[in-house]
């Protein structure tokens, strides 16, 4: 497999993770409305946020919309619109069916953060800001985020 499509893959498989994650609480009652990330929650968060760019990324994801996805992963994904285009038609799909996560924080330090979601599972997702723009990291890209307590 070329190391595209290894980072293709690898990329898929972060999002299915992170989507699957919210298949766990069982409550299959919800209104289509709470399993899209609206305009009015991205607009929750402040521009040049961490939250904010990866709520841009996950309706892009259920929107299928693979040119702005491919801009909210890191250059190190080294993604393509074209090259998303393929998983996004599957990924969009479970992406749309899945609920919304709940946003419960950010660990942030100079240019990278955690978003801390709920979105059945407790996740850490890491960004890292590039040119400005916060995108999602590669995971293990960085191990520590805040610097162990000490004098």
């Amino acid at each position: 497999m070329g190391a595209h499509r290894k980072l293709l893959s690898t990329a898929a498989a972060i999002l299915v993770v992170l989507v699957l994650g919210g298949c766990a609480d069982g409550n299959q009652d919800r209104r289509f409305d709470d399993h899209v990330v609206s305009r009015s929650l991205v607009d929750r968060y402040p521009q040049g946020t961490p939250a904010r760019a990866l709520l841009e990324l996950m309706r892009a994801f259920q929107f299928n919309a693979p040119t702005a996805a491919a801009r909210y992963f890191a250059p190190a994904w080294r993604l393509t619109p074209a090259k998303m285009a393929p998983a996004m038609r599957t990924t969009s799909r479970v992406a749309a069916a899945v609920g919304v996560p709940t946003i419960l924080g950010t660990l942030q330090r100079g240019n990278r953060a955690f978003v801390v979601i709920r979105w059945g599972n407790l996740l850490r997702v890491p960004m890292e800001r590039v040119s400005g723009e916060w995108k999602l990291a590669v995971p293990g890209s960085f191990r520590k985020l805040l610097p162990a307590a000490g004098p």
